[in-house]
This record gives C-alpha cells, structure tokens and sequence, in this order.
C-alpha cells in the first residue's frame, strides 16, 4: 500500500517549469547608460552554462568641453560567475581584463607636462584587471539589471607630446575603485 501511495503522489508532483527565455536564451546585450554622456559603451555576453558567462565589452569616448578634446577607445573581455544561475535574481563575481587608449588635446593652451612646458597632446596607454562582487536583478521579460563595486590593478602609461615618461617606468601603477552599473536584454 505504501508502494502505491507514493507512486501516485509522484503523478501529481509539480515542478516548476523554466519560460522559454530562461530555457534557450544565452545571449544577452547590455551597456551602461551613463556612458552616452562621454561616448558609448556596449558587452556582448555569452553565457556557457547555468552560473558562468563570458563578456566582451567596447567602449568609445568622443567628447570635446570648452576646447578640450578626448577621444580613446577600451576593450575589456571577462568572465561573470553568479551563485545562483544567470536569468534570476543572483549575486555575482566579476573577474576581467582591460586593454584601452586614452588621447586629450587642447588647441588653445596646452596641457601642462612634467618638464615645465606646455604640450598640446597628452595620451595614455591602460591596461589592467578588475574583480567587482555585484547583484543583478532579472525581469521575467528578458530584461536586466548590473550593479557592482570592486577594486582594478592598473597601469597607465603617459607620453607627451615633446616628453616621454614610458622611457623609465610606468607612470603610474595601482590599486583603484571600479564599479559597474548596466542596463541589458537577454536574447
């Protein structure tokens, strides 16, 4: 009888049945939307199973204030680890890799270098990695929200447009706060 009691209680057992979005979609498209202010930035994301994802990003800045140019470009690939699965609800770890390049012009007075002149041209080569613990909130709909705060290792190196500081060391090496906030849609 106890064979048969919990053979038919299987029958009616429910398990919860994953949309259509969370069973096929790996996809997904995000951009942080402050960075229209400056430029543009957008990640393509490929999620490999249920907890991992792998992320390529390009940013671009274009912007020109009060005679002051500043164009560059980066490029960050990375890894999102999340503790529950990516179309819910989770916390994450986000570990990843930048590569990027940062030129400011002023035609009207020069910025001013190391060996007490004016230059019209400074540009900075970044590189660095970061890792940034952060929660994302998913919608039914596809939709998503990014929010995270770590720490970055980088190394900016300057030159000049009549001085070279990349001959000796690099510029500047250290630990800084880096933080994400993105808007995206899971295909």
């Amino acid at each position: 009888m106890a064979l048969v009691i919990s053979s038919s209680l299987n029958l009616f057992a429910l398990e919860p049945i994953p949309s259509s979005n969370q069973q096929t979609n790996k996809f997904r498209l995000s951009t942080n939307p402050l960075s229209f202010i400056f430029g543009y930035e957008v990640s393509a994301e490929y999620s490999i199973n249920e907890n991992l994802i792998l992320n390529f990003s390009l940013g671009i800045i274009d912007t020109e204030i009060h005679g002051l140019t500043t164009t560059g470009k980066e490029i960050d690939v990375g890894v999102r680890f999340f503790f529950k699965n990516y179309h819910t609800d989770s916390w994450y770890f986000y570990f990843y890799w930048a590569n990027g390049n940062v030129k400011v012009e002023d035609k009207e007075s020069g910025v001013y270098n190391p060996v007490g002149s004016y230059d019209n041209k400074i540009e900075a080569d970044i590189n660095g990695f970061a890792i940034m613990p952060g929660y994302q909130w998913f919608y039914d709909n596809g939709w998503f929200i990014n929010f995270g705060l770590g720490l970055a290792k980088l190394n900016i190196d300057i030159k000049y447009n009549s001085y070279d500081l990349s001959k000796d060391d690099l510029l500047y090496q250290d630990i800084t706060p880096k933080g994400e906030f993105r808007i995206g849609y899971q295909f």
